[in-house]
């Protein structure tokens, strides 16, 4: 099994674009909905409160407007796509930003300050929802790539129905949640070394996952014990290990070369095709034994 796996993870490399590719159109789509959204947002509030105030006779928006730019110079990406993330994502870029411009509002419009709030919470309305559905359309992509970037690489490797893989994507998901939580809680009570718990977790995945295979593909074809023993679990645990070693390396090697915010860019399809190759050795053992006949 561990020779497969790395044999296999070198070998379909050259269907390492199909991630990519994917995530990286869902990608875009998801910034470009966030981008507009937040731009637009801004852009109808200085707009806004430019004519109330004009209509009131108490001024003008000039400081509203000067503000507003001044913070969304900070998000300016002249400094580097890393440096926005972290101020957008690691800071309280928002709360501060509103908090502010209350208190520009109070202070210098007391008499329009009901009208700007409101326009203000529009706003904030607004880059919400962008957020939210720019969000989604992101975390959606990676649940896309992940599905069609492992049907298409299990095409290439052995025969896969469409339903099949939909019905082991969401065992895979379910056995996931699980034993990652049947793992915190031996951590949280009863102290378990994170090390410890991280091999526990992999040797239980391993196990559940080629009884899922088994399950689907061998059951009254291959016997139980065959397809899944001591030596194939261990095999299949050297076999992860490498090939998550080269993943970790590699991901290492991004950070330091292309920074944090392009590196996890690229290792998300990256995790992907990793995931969907290790997914991939489990259900070729046991269609190498069905094939073979070793029962």
């Amino acid at each position: 099994m561990a020779k497969n796996i790395i044999k296999r993870y070198f070998i379909n490399l050259k269907w390492i674009w199909v991630p990519f590719v994917l995530f990286l159109f869902f990608l875009i789509i998801g910034v470009l909905v966030i981008y507009i959204s937040g731009n637009g947002s801004f852009h109808t509030l200085i707009s806004a409160s430019t004519e109330e105030l004009a209509d009131k006779e108490t001024g003008n928006a000039v400081e509203i407007t000067n503000y507003l730019n001044q913070r969304l110079a900070m998000l300016s990406f002249d400094q580097g796509l890393d440096h926005t993330f972290q101020v957008l994502f690691t800071t309280s870029w928002f709360g501060d930003t509103f908090v502010g411009l209350d208190q520009l509002i109070n202070n210098n419009y007391a008499a329009s300050s009901a009208a700007l709030s409101t326009y203000e919470e529009t706003c904030k309305t607004t880059l919400l929802t962008g957020f939210g559905i720019g969000g989604g359309i992101i975390v959606l992509g990676i649940s896309i790539t992940d599905f069609v970037s492992t049907y298409i690489i299990y095409g290439k490797n052995l025969y896969c129905a469409v339903y099949q893989t939909v019905l082991e994507k969401l065992i895979e998901a379910f056995l996931i949640a699980a034993i990652i939580t049947f793992a915190t809680f031996l951590t949280v009570r009863y102290n378990v070394p994170v090390v410890l718990s991280a091999l526990l977790i992999l040797v239980l995945n391993i196990f559940l996952s080629l009884v899922e295979s088994w399950i689907v593909m061998g059951k009254g074809k291959v016997r139980f014990d065959k397809a899944i023993n001591r030596k194939v679990i261990l095999s299949t645990l050297l076999g992860e290990m490498v090939v998550y070693s080269i993943f970790i390396g590699v991901t290492i090697l991004l950070y330091y070369t292309l920074g944090s915010t392009i590196s996890l860019l690229m290792i998300i399809p990256l995790l992907i095709y990793t995931n969907g190759i290790c997914s991939i050795s489990f259900d070729a053992h046991i269609d190498n034994i069905r094939r073979h006949k070793k029962f």
